[in-house]
């Protein structure tokens, strides 16, 4: 009875994080059965999300297709714009779209400017300007969108993973960590995602960062397939234990199960503000 409360929101945060999740899937669906010429900016929109969220090449350039046909049937559609901004990271910075560089931080830019004209108190804006302005290594930028993204929604956990992961980059992992567990409690199996390992390994990262080795390798026992990154957490606490031997065998078991990879060069995609923090990573993942 003492917590009833606490209990209490606890609930109504995970309802309307179902709620939510629900409706844009039914709205998704409503979309697809429709004939192309007959959607809606919006539905266009929710396609356009969709194919983000597949994370391959066919998927951002379709999401840039439906997004640029959601300006079109509305140019005043604010999240049309930053959504476009996102994919447009996404594919550069996997490697699927090739324009100079100079090419696309003008298309990313004009994007951005774009949805602020339109409506600069879109949570969803803010959350996505937070995210790209993260990608150009802008923190102060980063910080001040994520922080007013969270402040006008603390409980999307999407706006919570965002701006906890931008603390654990800015030397505050402390506070970053709970964000991203308050994320994976929120939601374990996040956007586009199929299992909760996403949310688990970005735990993995900030505990590491934080300096709580134990906890990093309590997330990990959680974890069903690790992505590189929080391989590297695990192998960097292990190392920072003291603990060489576990440290050889998890070395191993990374370079059997993703031997195209190169753990130091998955590292050096990490958007730290201090770069000693990256390097000691790689250092001790060596």
């Amino acid at each position: 009875m003492d917590d009833v409360f606490e209990v209490q929101d606890e609930i109504v945060r995970k309802i309307m994080v179902a709620l939510v999740g629900k409706l844009e899937t039914a709205s998704l669906e409503r979309a697809k059965r429709k004939p192309t010429e007959s959607l809606t900016s919006y539905e266009y929109l929710l396609r356009g999300r969709d194919f983000h969220h597949k994370f391959s090449k066919e998927g951002v350039l379709s999401a840039l297709e439906m997004l640029d046909k959601s300006i079109e049937a509305d140019p005043n559609n604010a999240q049309a714009y930053a959504w476009k901004a996102c994919s447009l990271g996404q594919g550069m910075g996997a490697g699927y779209l090739h324009d100079d560089w100079d090419t696309f931080v003008h298309k990313v830019n004009s994007m951005i400017q774009k949805a602020l004209e339109i409506d600069d108190n879109d949570f969803e804006c803010n959350r996505i300007l937070c995210e790209v302005n993260k990608f150009f290594e802008d923190f102060e930028q980063s910080e001040f969108y994520g922080r007013k993204a969270y402040d006008m929604n603390s409980n999307d956990p999407r706006i919570v993973s965002g701006y906890g992961e931008l603390l654990v980059l800015t030397g505050r992992a402390e506070e970053g960590t709970d964000l991203l567990i308050k994320a994976y409690e929120l939601d374990p199996v996040g956007m586009g995602a199929t299992n909760a390992d996403k949310r688990l390994g970005d735990v993995m990262l900030g505990a590491y960062v934080k300096g709580d080795f134990q906890q990093c390798l309590e997330y990990d026992k959680k974890v069903g397939k690790k992505n590189p990154i929080a391989w590297a957490a695990k192998i960097a606490s292990l190392e920072s234990m003291n603990q060489s031997q576990a440290k050889e065998v998890e070395l191993k078991k990374f370079a059997d199960t993703h031997n195209d990879l190169v753990l130091e060069e998955e590292i050096d995609k990490l958007h730290f503000q201090d770069a000693s923090v990256k390097q000691t990573l790689k250092d001790l993942v060596a």
